[in-house]
């Protein structure tokens, strides 16, 4: 994690300073976007280990993650979908961790949709779910070992 935003880091004082780039850069937003994107993985990943347990979920994982991290919003903004789809992936966590970096890079970037609240508590509920299955779970992984 600390290499991970350490290279990120690197990578961005080189952009910006090759391209002689007039930037903005609010870190409180930058960081608060990776803490999203922490949150968000963790509690997903506390998911895949307790469904992992069951030998078709991996295919079923494969299969769902790709149109997930497609409609995330990475490769164009949210004003930019249609208001049926705005009201549809507003619930797909992935985009207000992008909008909160967008933020942090963008002065005149409108993350009006981001919603730190939301993807706490998202994450919140689906760690401390995740952590009671895999509390009630342990026997089984461990003969499973």
């Amino acid at each position: 994690f600390l290499l991970s935003c350490a290279l990120a880091v690197f990578t961005f004082t080189l952009i910006i300073n090759f391209e002689n780039l007039n930037v903005s850069i609010s870190l409180p937003l930058i960081v608060l976007s990776i803490l999203t994107a922490f949150s968000i993985g963790l509690s997903f990943g506390l998911v895949n280990c307790c469904l992992s347990l069951y030998g078709t979920w991996r295919n079923l994982w494969k299969v769902l993650t790709r149109p997930l991290f497609l409609l995330s919003c990475i490769f164009y903004t949210f004003a930019a979908v249609p208001e049926v789809g705005k009201s549809i992936i507003w619930y797909n966590p992935i985009i207000h961790a992008v909008g909160f970096m967008r933020q942090g890079f963008y002065d005149v970037y409108d993350g009006y949709y981001v919603s730190l609240g939301y993807v706490l508590i998202l994450s919140l509920i689906i760690t401390c779910t995740s952590l009671i299955v895999l509390y009630f779970q342990n026997e089984k992984i461990i003969s499973e070992i």
